[in-house]
């Protein structure tokens, strides 16, 4: 395996969004110019009891010689696998299928808190197996229509730290049938990038538990999100980038709803916990700015802004109904010429209005990681 600086530089913007931990698609929208890209790597927060780590163990595979012209994606995050394979039936129309997993992370049970502060006693362990089957129609070059039907089983346990008497989710599975729209154009930039999805979910038994004394009530809950993204070129010096997004929807909960705070999180927002907040509305919005010293020393400037609607629980009723958080953040992509170019990014994060209430009074969080494409 040759780490050569050249075998990245087609790649760099697919590794910022693997390290961003965006979901692989069984239609590879990005494709790749290598069969295999990794990053290891961890997230750390910084002079924080309260905040966990988040080790990277990112792998992303892409190759093509098979039967039916079909392509196979694999995709690897740290306790999360996924599969697929996609075949193009005629020029607009693909049809795929996908088998992923989740070991310990399923409802990010880990990442409980109440004012800033990690309750560890109502933490818990989730596991899920899912197949899922995809249909994509081109209606031009810059619009595609996505549908998607999935099967997925989840299960539950308590960590070392849960209470005895904590009550866990039910164990169960929920038939998702979702709908996804997304345009690819230069409609008001160089490169724009729309998206609006649909999914509903009805699950086979969901009864009220440890943090939910109203869970029997969202068995069938339906999400709603969208995502905006424009990249302005700037020659001879980098690129900007804007990202506005957003996710409601109706009957969610604390397995079902968003997720918000962290490098990688679901939401990101720099220097907080990973998923310290769990919301059932919420609008976010990034600003990236990208400065290119050389193809292999790149600078880039993050600030984020990120406004929520937490759920209205029993346990959540010391802590704001609403809030509005920011971050700011820096990031270097730096090749390793003595290395051949072996990549190493940097990404540090400082939260910003930090509640009054919370235990610590500011959020700092720092990424390290290697990269690789062979």
């Amino acid at each position: 395996m040759t780490l050569v600086t050249n075998r990245l530089k087609g790649c760099h913007q697919l590794i910022y969004l693997l390290l961003l931990l965006l979901p692989t698609t069984t239609f590879s929208e990005v494709p790749q110019e290598y069969p295999n890209i990794m990053v290891l790597g961890n997230i750390s927060p910084l002079a924080s009891e309260e905040g966990l780590s988040t080790p990277l163990i990112i792998w992303k595979h892409q190759s093509s010689d098979y039967p039916g012209d079909a392509t196979l994606d694999v995709f690897l995050e740290t306790s999360i696998l996924t599969a697929g394979f996609s075949y193009p039936l005629d020029s607009d129309f693909q049809f795929g299928y996908q088998l992923s997993g989740t070991i310990i992370s399923e409802g990010f049970g880990s990442d409980i808190y109440i004012n800033g502060s990690r309750a560890e006693e109502m933490t818990f362990e989730g596991n899920n197996l899912m197949f899922k089957v995809i249909a994509k129609y081109s209606i031009s070059h810059q619009w595609s229509v996505h549908a998607e039907v999935a099967r997925k089983s989840l299960w539950f346990d308590q960590t070392t730290s849960s209470a005895k008497e904590f009550k866990l989710p039910d164990d169960h599975f929920v038939n998702l049938n979702g709908v996804k729209v997304i345009y690819e154009g230069e409609a008001l930039s160089d490169k724009d990038v729309f998206m609006v999805s649909l999914t509903n979910g009805n699950r086979s038994q969901w009864h009220n538990w440890g943090l939910d004394n109203d869970a029997a009530s969202k068995k069938a809950f339906n999400q709603l999100q969208l995502k905006w993204e424009n990249t302005f070129d700037q020659p001879d010096f980098g690129h900007l980038e804007t990202t506005y997004s957003a996710g409601t929807g109706k009957d969610l909960d604390l397995v079902s709803g968003y997720r918000v705070g962290g490098i990688a999180g679901q939401y990101p927002v720099l220097g907080y916990y990973r998923n310290e907040f769990r919301v059932k509305d919420v609008v976010a919005f990034r600003l990236l700015q990208e400065i290119e010293f050389e193809k292999d020393r790149k600078l880039q400037i993050i600030g984020d802004l990120v406004s929520f609607h937490r759920f209205n629980l029993d346990y959540l009723d010391s802590t704001p109904e609403t809030q509005t958080i920011g971050g700011l953040g820096v990031g270097f992509f730096y090749g390793i010429r003595s290395l051949k170019g072996l990549p190493i990014i940097f990404t540090y994060g400082e939260g910003l209005n930090v509640h009054e209430d919370s235990k610590e009074k500011h959020r700092r969080e720092l990424m390290v990681a290697l990269a690789v494409a062979f």
